[in-house]
């Protein structure tokens, strides 16, 4: 039995604005995602592409080599991959950022009675008790 999971195909996050501490916005020029960089088993070098939109505060990220696999015949390095993105944002003091949403598309080919999850943590550097984790369940419909 050999399973096959291409996850992550597409992932779409959206900065959310910022969250002023007063009632002042900064120009749209004042705040941008600057730089990304990323690593991993998942995601190795020159397989990521993004995609920032023209206001900067949504980034598009295809992964071309983000395939998992699960089988007898299939290594252990295999069966589990991961891909950790870091996002470096330029924007004034006084001023904080969440993720507001993610849209993951991808495909997966399970034989019956095969699961598989995805899994997706996000958090801020140096701030580890606001870490989230989002699990997926895939399984054969």
């Amino acid at each position: 039995m050999k399973v096959l999971v291409s996850l992550l195909a597409l992932v779409t996050l959206g900065v959310a604005a910022p969250a002023p501490q007063s009632s002042a916005i900064p120009p749209l020029n004042q705040v941008e995602i600057q730089d990304v960089t990323y690593g991993g088993t998942g995601c190795p070098e020159r397989t990521v592409q993004g995609l920032l939109s023209n206001d900067r505060t949504t980034l598009t990220l295809s992964f071309d080599a983000y395939t998992v696999q699960s089988g007898p015949d299939i290594p252990a390095s295999e069966r589990r991959k991961f891909c950790q993105l870091q996002l470096k944002l330029r924007y004034p003091g006084g001023f904080q950022y969440s993720i507001f949403g993610a849209d993951y598309r991808g495909y997966a080919s399970l034989d019956s009675g095969v699961t598989g999850t995805a899994q997706s943590t996000y958090y801020f550097s140096g701030q580890q008790n606001q870490v989230c984790s989002l699990r997926t369940q895939l399984a054969q419909g």
